[in-house]
């Protein structure tokens, strides 16, 4: 997370009509396996020479024109089509605005948008009005920035000792631990493995009845 950039961005006013072709293309004309691949696990999308022909064809354009390109905007649409899920990746508020889910915690986050048009692909897919899009106008990485710093860093964390080494090699930070002011009264169990999802929900019901039974509250 260290070296991912904090990016100070600009608005500009992003192409709807442009969005909206693509989102045709990708709903009416294009089909998976036909003209397109989609590796789910990896998150992409890929053209292959049917889906290049059969789009250029359609829009009577080439793809790559460096004056007025379109492969951007297709390959924005077809992963909002195949890869993003309403309710599941994003949600509509009340003011009809996209607004990303954490695929962790499923909370929603706020401030964040998709990058490289894919915000404006998901608002086209939804029949939304597309939003402005963001261009990074600079940019720098926490490393860099801290390093700029005159003056000593220090900090607290659980979890620096384990990184103690980067720490002192990227920062000259020292880690040192504390100890506890009461002795530890946590217990580490060895992790429990199963070999099937159903003999880990068994097992972890069984647990729950039993702690239950004891009066715990679970």
């Amino acid at each position: 997370e260290a070296r991912t950039p904090l990016i100070i961005s600009e608005t500009t006013e992003a192409p709807a009509a442009k969005y909206e072709v693509a989102r045709d293309l990708a709903e009416g004309v294009l089909s998976e396996g036909i003209h397109y691949d989609v590796d789910r696990k990896g998150r992409a999308v890929q053209l292959n020479e049917n889906g290049y022909a059969e789009a250029e064809g359609a829009l009577g354009r080439p793809l790559f024109d460096a004056k007025d390109p379109w492969a951007p905007f297709l390959l924005s649409a077809l992963r909002a089509k195949e890869l993003l899920e309403k309710d599941r990746d994003y949600l509509i508020d009340e003011a009809q605005q996209v607004k990303l889910v954490d695929a962790f915690s499923g909370r929603v986050l706020e401030g964040r948008r998709y990058a490289d048009g894919l915000q404006q692909a998901v608002e086209a897919k939804e029949r939304l009005p597309c939003s402005n899009q963001t261009r990074p106008s600079a940019q720098v990485t926490f490393q860099s920035l801290f390093r700029t710093v005159p003056t000593r860093l220090a900090g607290m964390t659980g979890t620096a000792a384990s990184d103690s080494k980067e720490l002192n090699d990227v920062y000259s930070l020292v880690v040192v631990p504390i100890p506890t002011a009461l002795p530890v009264a946590r217990k580490d169990y060895d992790d429990a493995v199963y070999q099937t999802i159903d003999a880990k929900n068994r097992a972890a019901a069984a647990e729950v009845a039993r702690q239950h039974k004891e009066g715990r509250p679970v």
